[in-house]
Order: structure tokens, then sequence, then C-alpha cells
């Protein structure tokens, strides 16, 4: 807008100072005169200003030329009106081009916080979950949960850390924050593209058999769960949280598989919970 209004203002001083110049050549021309009535003629002249002879007024006062150009006439014109004409436009250009420098900076600033913030999205770690089992052993008459988790980030995750509750379940699993920081706690290094597991036991141990246990989770309400809450760096010092559910029986159902290990025991692939999980 003020781009424009330069422009405008520019073009209105170089006309009107073409007028004025022109009007000046015409004065210039007129025959001089003990009033200024030719001049004022070709001239802009302030009506009523025509020397008259008064009665205290000497002939040599009289015949002095008066002045007859209107304000206007003497803003536009050269060399002293066009000067300070230009000398003004002068300025409002800086003021323009100082506010769009600041605009370009400005520009250049948001691109940098974008630029930046683009690296560390596509730089930074990203941990999740690759596998879950619950595994049962007959020996003991309980189960182990296996997670594994995976970096899918470029850059390794550092401080990898969290506690971890599990064990039998009405389904949704109630929310036990406090009581989650009595469980198994971990904490690691996970490097790009790398793998960690953690195994944690029942809690409190089931003292079930197989059979019961499957019984049990068979139920559309009752299932078998871990949840856990964790953290992790990554290279940029940024902190990040991971929280997991998962579960198996009730709306999951059971899914039961053999693995294949020189044990041989029996396991039940876990999946993720209709709600507790999330990660940033």
């Amino acid at each position: 807008m003020l781009k424009w209004l330069i422009v405008g203002l520019s073009v209105g001083l170089i006309g009107a100072t073409t007028y004025v110049a022109s009007q000046q050549q015409v004065c210039g021309a007129t025959p001089k005169r003990n009033n200024c009535q030719y001049c004022c003629n070709a001239c802009p002249s302030v009506v009523g200003m025509s020397p008259q002879v008064g009665k205290n007024q000497s002939g040599n006062d009289a015949n002095k030329p008066k002045p007859c150009t209107q304000w206007w006439y003497e803003l536009f014109a050269w060399p002293e009106g066009f000067t300070g004409c230009a000398l003004f436009l002068t300025l409002c250009a800086i003021m323009w081009q100082s506010g769009e420098t600041a605009k370009s900076v400005e520009t250049s600033v948001k691109s940098l916080a974008l630029q930046e913030k683009t690296s560390k999205q596509q730089l930074r770690a990203y941990v999740t979950i690759s596998k879950a089992y619950a595994i049962f052993h007959d020996d003991a008459r309980s189960v182990e949960f296996y997670v594994g988790f995976r970096n899918c980030g470029q850059t390794p995750a550092y401080k990898f850390e969290g506690i971890s509750r599990s064990g039998l379940s009405v389904h949704p699993v109630p929310d036990q924050a406090e009581s989650i920081r009595n469980h198994h706690k971990s904490v690691g290094i996970i490097g790009a593209d790398g793998l960690y597991h953690i195994k944690v036991w029942s809690n409190p141990s089931l003292d079930l058999s197989l059979d019961d246990l499957i019984r049990d989770i068979s139920r559309p309400h009752a299932v078998i769960y871990i949840e856990g809450k964790f953290t992790y760096e990554d290279i940029f010092g940024d902190v990040h949280n991971l929280h997991i559910q998962q579960i198996a029986g009730g709306p999951s159902r059971v899914r039961g598989t053999t693995m294949k290990d020189k044990v041989g025991q029996k396991s039940f692939t876990l999946s993720y919970d209709s709600q507790g999980n999330y990660a940033d």
C-alpha cells in the first residue's frame, strides 16, 4: 500500500513541477509593469492582491512588485519546492524499504524455525512396540510378559526408562496411576533402528493352571494385560513419552501359539487395547 502511495505522490510531484515550470515561463515572457496584473493573468494569484497606492504609501512603495503567487505555487516551484518534496518522498521510500526489510527478516526467521522443526521431526528417535507376548510357565503357574520395543527413528533414543504393571483385570483396565510406581522399572538406550525388550512377571502372581487362565480371559470382560509408562530423550535433548497398554482376552480374544524355543512354553499374543496407548 505504501509503495503505491509513494508512486502516486512521485507522479503528482512531477506533474505539479512541470505545470509550475510552464507557468513560470509564461510569467517570465510577460512585460514588466509596476503591478503584477499581467503576471497574475499568467501565474496563479491571490485574488485582491493587486498593488494599490494608499494614502499612507509612497510612490516608491507602490512601484515595488507585490507577491501574487499562491502557496502551492511556491511549494512546487523549481528548485527549492521541488527539492523539498523530493526529500519528503525519499524519506517515505526509506520508511517503506525499512518495512519491507523487516518483513523479509521476519519471513527468514519463520523459515529457519520451520526448517529446525522439520529437521527434528526427521532426525529424532521414534520408539514404538514391535511385539508383545504373555508366556505361561507351567512350573511356576504364572505368566511372564515380554514386550519388544523398536526405535524407528534415524538417531538413538537415550535414557529410555519407565515403569510397568501387569496381571489379570476386568476390561476396561482401571486406572491405577499410583500403584504402577511400585512395579517393574527399566532403563536403557535404543540405537537407531535398534531393539530393546523387557520381561515382567505378573504381579501379583497368578497361581493358575493354563486351562484356568484360558477360561478366565475367555470371558467378555476379563483380560490379561501389561501397562507401561516410558520416557526417552532424542539427540536434541527433547523428552518424549510413550504409554502402552497391551491385552489378551476379552474384546481382543485369546490368540495362543507355541513358542519356537527349546522350552516350548505356551504364549498369548498381546494386542493394543482400545485405550491407554499414546506417544509423542
